[in-house]
């Protein structure tokens, strides 16, 4: 099963996240690799930087 691992490492997040009266999700990613945070209010907010990240990341001439 490990054959189907990507060649890269996975990027590691720390998610502090706190839940609104009305289910919503607001909190902050941190990208423990670049130290990179960001703030969301909303999982739509929250799946746009997490995918940013990643990308920002991979395009770092560093990145494993």
């Amino acid at each position: 099963m490990d054959h189907d691992l990507p060649e890269s490492r996975p990027a590691t997040f720390v998610l502090r996240v706190s839940a609104g009266a009305t289910g919503s999700l607001s909190g902050h990613v941190h990208h423990l690799r670049t130290g990179e945070k960001r703030r969301f209010d909303d999982v739509h907010e929250l799946s746009a930087a997490l995918l940013d990240m990643v990308h920002n990341a991979g395009a770092d001439p560093e990145s494993p």
